[in-house]
């Protein structure tokens, strides 16, 4: 199974926010990446 967690919130320079997330498959290490709040609003409708 995969998990997706959020792990900070944050702003660039010119005030866009952004999104640490976390990726775990079947319990292994976890990936971390920042991504854009446009796809942050995907996760949270």
């Amino acid at each position: 199974m995969e998990q997706i967690k959020f792990v900070k919130i944050d702003y660039d320079s010119q005030g866009r926010p952004w999104a640490l997330l976390g990726r775990s498959s079947q319990g292994q290490s976890w990936d971390f990446g920042w991504v854009f709040r446009e796809l942050n609003s995907c996760f949270n409708s």
